[in-house]
């Protein structure tokens, strides 16, 4: 499971659990890696920190907050032009999902009428 939180300058670290392998496949790996996997053993998590505005759009991809309102959000403190902020942002969340660290949630109306379609 995916962790975070903000250190003192108010920054998001996110730890990320990296997938352990079975003995098994860790005797046929260390046959291929050799002396260097031996000496540095592979990390057990990975450590991400994300700069001021990226911790500010993490903390604000709370499943309840549209695109919109991120993009309001970070014009009015960074007093940023809407296209200074949706390009880089639509960018930034999409890496963010290539990832696997969020996911977009379609609202319910749009939902709906997707289902309509694909059913008739």
């Amino acid at each position: 499971m995916v962790e975070w939180k903000r250190d003192e300058e108010g920054k998001v670290n996110i730890t990320i659990p990296l997938k352990k392998f079975s003995s098994k496949d860790e005797g046929r790996s260390s046959k291929r890696r050799g002396l260097f996997s031996k000496l540095f053993p592979k990390p057990e998590e990975k450590h991400i920190q994300l700069d001021e505005i990226g911790s500010d759009v993490w903390e604000l991809c709370d499943g309840e907050r549209t695109v919109k309102d991120i993009v309001d959000h970070l014009c009015e403190k960074y007093k940023l032009l809407r296209r200074e902020v949706e390009v880089p942002l639509y960018s930034y969340l999409n890496s963010l999902v290539k990832r696997g660290l969020i996911g977009f949630i379609l609202p319910k109306d749009l939902e709906e009428r997707l289902k309509k379609m694909e059913s008739g």
